[in-house]
C-alpha cells in the first residue's frame, strides 16, 4: 500500500513539472482549433484556426512551452508541414503575449 502512494505522490509530480512551464494548450480536430488551457494572443488564435481549416490533419494537439524564456511548440499528431505552419505562427510571439492573452473557457 505505501509503495503504492509514492507511485502515485511521483505521478503527480511529474505531471505537475510537465505542466509547470506550459503557456497554453491547443486542440486542432476536424477544421477547427480552440484553447485548451492557459493564455493566447487573440491573432495567435486566429491563425490556428486558419491552420486547422487549411490542413489535412484530423487530430492535433498543440502545447506551447516555455523554453529559456523563448515560447516553443511541443506537438501530438499532424504532418510535418502543419507543424511547421505552427512553429511559424507561434514564434511570432514572445512570452508576455501569452501571458496577457485571452484566457481558455475551460477550467
Amino acid at each position: 500500500m505505501f509503495a503504492l502512494a509514492v507511485l502515485v505522490l511521483i505521478g503527480l509530480a511529474a505531471w505537475l513539472l510537465r505542466r509547470a512551464n506550459e503557456l497554453c494548450a491547443f486542440s486542432l480536430r476536424q477544421g477547427r482549433s480552440s484553447l485548451v488551457r492557459g493564455r493566447a494572443p487573440a491573432r495567435l488564435i486566429a491563425d490556428l484556426d486558419e491552420i486547422a481549416r487549411r490542413s489535412p490533419t484530423q487530430n492535433m494537439t498543440i502545447r506551447v512551452v516555455l523554453e529559456s524564456r523563448v515560447p516553443r511548440v511541443v506537438s501530438t499528431g499532424g504532418s510535418a508541414v502543419t507543424v511547421q505552419q505552427v512553429r511559424n505562427v507561434v514564434g511570432q510571439y514572445q512570452a508576455v503575449h501569452f501571458r496577457t492573452g485571452r484566457k481558455s473557457s475551460s477550467p
